[in-house]
């Protein structure tokens, strides 16, 4: 729309863009068509941004930064396509500028809807170029209609009668009736028939008319489909009586048949769906019964045998007629007897033959149908409605993942009135669905309807509903696990008193708000037993004693804050604390601070060889040391630790493990795996343990 409408396709945006033109946006973020698009259109595939990169070099450092981005699939298939065509060149694009115009060509109050392709001329008679400028011209040339072309022919034709006496030709009057009486081939399937036009009841034998009446017989009825060719009306006696005269013909209602509008309809309730239903004449009840269970099927999956009762309970016999037992607006009630459940692989190829989309989620629907997986499947706009469609009210799914699928504006609809019916769901993953600060109060409403007991919003744009998260998680009261990594959640908005509270007395005992802003926080869930706050600063925020396992990846500890922050954990069993500022001096405290602690991962930090041999005296079974700066680490540390831990990874320490290799003994060299930079001692720790 903005290329018809003149954008500039090659348009570098502001000064925060970084030089980029759309060629270079629609490239790495790996849309094909656009592409495409933009290059028939005349894009410039040279085009540099300000570091001086193309759209080809922008897509092939991002397939080279990142090789399993989701997205390189579609880069790799532009990738080919820039290189092809910056070889041999496609022939621009025909950009047509279309112009919508309303006019009101023929008559008052005559709305009409026209779209033109090239600057039009009026074409008009010989008459009325005598006649005013300001005369509505009779037809344009090249004029595609979007409106009723039968109700502006005969609206052109009216015109033209009622001007006839001040001088229209009578062959000009022929040439619009021929043209109206040829108009039903465009607008209608099949011809009708003439409706024979009523005598005008005020026209005298032999009087002279008024030009009133003269105008009241020859106007013609607006919604009349039949041709303006109509025989000469008989004059009819003058009525004794005296009634006001009126210019205009009441029309003749059409004539419907009582098939057309049924009167009867009834609700029939089956279990907890209500069904409105219309009843033929010469429906029986175990007809009515049979077509409530095939809607009952579509809906839920299950195929009932249904025996129907009023809403009192009395029985009705399944021989007799509906139209004799009941009248319009009753409510039955639908007893199930039998009930076959449907598969859900029969129920997804049925719903796909209906929608006309390809069955590509067949693998899915193979498997138990407790737990459905579509995550990472990329899946179109009409395969999701098929996949939504399909799982509709089916009550045995209790885990749902949907993660990194792109929810357009009309799956999402689809995918919050789909998701309450889901009675037993109550594992779900909606990571990376596109959900942002604009629906997410629409997706809350519809999880907050779910028995949920652990839910996954990873990788959303959440940045300005942390409150609402909150408030969501306060009303699922089954609610144990929550994961909300890298939203982008923002503490800036206060949380109130009594949502604080209700958080604190919630049921949640694990939390993951890794890689978001968090600054401080309410008081935590009471039975909090695993935490992790990976990118946040953890000085304000006071962390709850019953913590078990907690991680503080890149969360700014260092040997003077570290004390103060995990001095009250005594519980803990699993530390986690890379990308820090630990050194040697504090390892020996943290194993005072830790005395259950099993799992000790403390990567990224320098710690120095100094730091790795203090820990082989105090070390818990499982160690993580990647990437401690711990070089210079001799053969008796490694000894140390082959004696106190079972699992200890030295990796990407850059230990000079040949040269120390010939000082260890035969069954602690055999106990350690050392391929390139990764370096792993499995020791007897668990065995002394």
């Amino acid at each position: 729309m903005l290329v018809e409408a003149g954008a500039d396709i090659n348009d570098r945006g502001g000064k925060e863009c970084g030089g980029i033109t759309p060629l270079h946006d629609a490239a790495q973020w790996g849309n094909f068509v656009i592409v495409k698009y933009l290059v028939e259109s005349g894009a410039n595939i040279l085009a540099k941004d300000d570091e001086g990169r193309s759209a080809l070099q922008t897509v092939e450092n991002l397939l080279e930064d990142d090789p399993e981005d989701i997205n390189n699939e579609n880069r790799q298939s532009i990738q080919r396509y820039l290189k092809q065509v910056s070889v041999n060149p496609p022939k621009p694009r025909k950009i047509v500028k279309k112009v919508t115009e309303k006019d009101d060509l023929f008559t008052t109050g005559c709305d009409s809807s026209f779209t033109y392709q090239q600057e039009l001329k009026p074409v008009y008679t010989s008459t009325q170029k005598t006649q005013n400028k300001e005369n509505t011209p009779i037809s344009h040339s090249r004029i595609i209609r979007t409106s009723d072309s039968v109700s502006l022919q005969r609206a052109k034709l009216d015109r033209l009668t009622r001007t006839s006496k001040n001088g229209a030709s009578k062959s000009t009057i022929k040439s619009a009736k021929r043209q109206v009486s040829s108009d039903w081939l465009v607008e209608d399937d099949l011809p009708k028939s003439k409706r024979k036009v009523p005598q005008d009841p005020f026209r005298g034998s032999g009087k002279k008319r008024s030009r009133q009446s003269k105008l009241s017989c020859s106007r013609k009825f607006e919604d009349d489909d039949s041709s303006p060719d109509v025989p000469e009306v008989v004059p009819s006696p003058q009525p004794t009586t005296s009634v006001k005269p009126t210019s205009i013909i009441s029309p003749i209602p059409p004539v419907t048949s009582a098939a057309d509008h049924p009167k009867l309809r009834v609700k029939i309730k089956i279990s907890d769906s209500l069904f409105f239903l219309p009843v033929k004449s010469n429906q029986t009840i175990a007809n009515l019964a049979e077509e409530a269970a095939q809607r009952y099927r579509t809906k839920v999956g299950i195929l009932p045998k249904l025996s129907l009762t009023t809403k009192d309970g009395a029985e009705l016999d399944n021989e007799d007629l509906a139209s004799q037992l009941l009248v319009d607006g009753d409510e039955l009630v639908g007893v199930i007897e039998e009930a076959e459940h449907v598969g859900l692989l029969e129920k997804y190829l049925e719903t796909c033959t209906r929608m006309s989309v390809e069955p590509d989620f067949r693998d899915i629907f193979t498997g138990p149908s407790s737990q459905i997986s579509l995550s990472r499947s990329l899946a179109k706009t009409k395969q999701l409605e098929c996949f939504f469609t399909t799982i509709l009210c089916c009550t045995g799914i209790r885990k749902l993942d949907l993660s990194f699928n792109r929810l357009s504006k009309e799956v999402l609809t689809t995918f919050c009135s789909v998701l309450p019916t889901l009675s037993s769901l109550s594992d779900i993953n909606i990571s990376g669905c596109g959900i942002n600060n604009t629906n997410f109060t629409k997706v809350s409403q519809s999880l907050a309807k779910l028995p949920l007991t652990s839910l996954r919003i990873d990788y959303n744009g959440l940045s300005n509903c942390f409150t609402a998260i909150i408030e969501l998680w306060v009303a699922l009261p089954e609610l144990s696990s929550v994961s909300a990594m890298s939203c982008t959640l923002n503490t800036k908005y206060e949380i109130s008193p009594d949502l604080s509270e209700k958080l604190h007395l919630s049921k949640i005992v694990s939390l993951d708000l890794s890689q978001n802003f968090i600054k401080h926080f309410p008081k935590f869930p009471h039975k909090m037993k695993s935490l992790a706050l990976g990118g946040s600063s953890v000085s304000g925020i006071k962390l709850p004693t019953t913590l078990e396992s907690l991680c503080l990846e890149n969360c700014d500890l260092n040997d003077s804050n570290f004390r103060e922050i995990l001095s009250e954990l005594r519980a803990v069993t699993t530390f986690s604390a890379p990308f820090n500022h630990l050194t040697s001096e504090s390892v020996v405290d943290l194993a005072m601070l830790f005395p259950r602690l099993s799992i000790l991962d403390l990567s990224s930090n320098p710690l120095t060889g100094e730091g790795v041999e203090t820990l082989s005296l105090v070390a818990p079974p499982t160690l993580t040391l990647q990437n401690c700066r711990a070089g210079d680490v001799t053969a008796d540390v490694i000894t140390a630790l082959y004696d106190s831990v079972a699992v200890c990874d030295l990796s990407y320490n850059k230990i000079d493990y040949p040269r120390i290799c010939k000082e260890l003994s035969d069954s602690v060299r055999n106990s350690v795996t050392c391929q390139g930079n990764k370096l792993i001692i499995k020791g007897l720790g668990s065995e002394k343990r």
